[in-house]
């Protein structure tokens, strides 16, 4: 399957702003139609209404499930909301919900902090297993303190049999900030997990039950149990694997491995193409590498922002490796 980045700096991109069906714009020319000289990813989008559409992966190469997107909204700042399904039969009708409105009311993607028609910077990568969507909902583009990574993606499961590990996150508010944006956070070292932070599974990895959440590892080397930090927090970089790595130089990932929430906790998989790093936010915003070692043949690009008001790092793998 193809991997491709797609970035709002491409010509005859969309642009993303605090206008209502700007997202959809955006995602339905990534994932349905195309633009310019980048062809779609390869999903469909069988339902739609006014300014509201549901996405679906491809049935075959992936786990065929469908992300509804609710594009209306207006105010400021100014968000989308979303929600994912097992199947669908009209654009605000399907089974198989996740997260279940008992256990998210509402799951909102930022479009803009405010409700104008200011463009705002996004980068999207992804393939038929899912897509990881970053954007800057301020115009600040140096610190990223305004930035998210939301995403629609499937876990590269541990067990070959569990076909339910398609992974929705979003905040847990329309928020102009991130002191509630946990993408990128593990939460307690996820060793004995109990809160998860708006990540949820279709189901649990045996396939029995309904809507189940998802939390991270922690391979950092500063985090606390009592303040889960991001994944490339450079908050104490005396605390940090060194980058460059001393002995060798190296630059050091891990994948993103999960964590399903529910008696007893299991280790599910890493969610596909997401990587973290093991120093403190160790490369510029959009940054892109290759991998060396077990890792050669796959590339990446290193995405920076802000969860849990902590500045954080993450890497998304580019090659057709997922």
């Amino acid at each position: 399957m193809t991997t491709t980045v797609y970035t709002s700096s491409d010509d005859s991109a969309p642009q993303l702003s605090g206008t209502a069906g700007s997202l959809i714009a955006v995602l339905d020319a990534c994932l349905v139609t195309g633009y310019g000289a980048k062809a779609a990813i390869g999903w469909t989008k069988p339902f739609t209404g006014t300014n509201i559409a549901a996405f679906r992966q491809p049935v075959g190469t992936s786990n065929g499930m469908y992300l509804r997107v609710d594009d209306s909204t207006t105010g400021s700042p100014s968000s989308a909301q979303v929600r994912a399904y097992e199947t669908m039969s009209a654009v605000s009708v399907g089974t198989g919900e996740f997260p279940l409105v008992g256990q998210a009311a509402n799951v909102y993607w930022v479009r803009s902090a405010d409700a104008t028609a200011t463009v705002r910077p996004w980068v999207l990568v992804g393939n038929e297993r899912g897509f990881y969507l970053w954007t800057t909902v301020t115009t600040d583009t140096s610190a990223y303190t305004n930035s998210r990574l939301y995403y629609f993606a499937e876990i590269s499961p541990l067990n070959p049999s569990d076909v339910w590990g398609t992974v929705l996150y979003g905040d847990s508010a329309a928020q102009s900030t991130n002191g509630s944006h946990y993408s990128i956070v593990p939460q307690s070292y996820a060793r004995n997990p109990t809160v998860t932070t708006y990540r949820y599974a279709a189901r649990p990895f045996g396939g029995i039950g309904g809507s189940v959440g998802i939390n991270l590892v922690d391979y950092s080397f500063f985090n606390s149990a009592s303040t889960p930090l991001p994944y490339g927090n450079d908050t104490s970089l005396s605390s940090c694997m060194q980058y460059p790595n001393g002995p060798d130089t190296g630059l050091y990932l891990a994948p993103a491995h999960t964590v399903e929430i529910s008696a007893p906790n299991s280790l599910r998989g890493p969610l596909r193409g997401l990587w973290a790093p093991l120093h403190g936010r160790p490369l510029a915003n959009g940054d892109t590498f290759s991998g060396t070692g077990t890792l050669a043949g796959r590339t990446f690009i290193a995405l920076s922002l802000y969860a849990q008001s902590t500045s954080g790092q993450v890497f998304i793998e580019t090659s057709n490796t997922w």
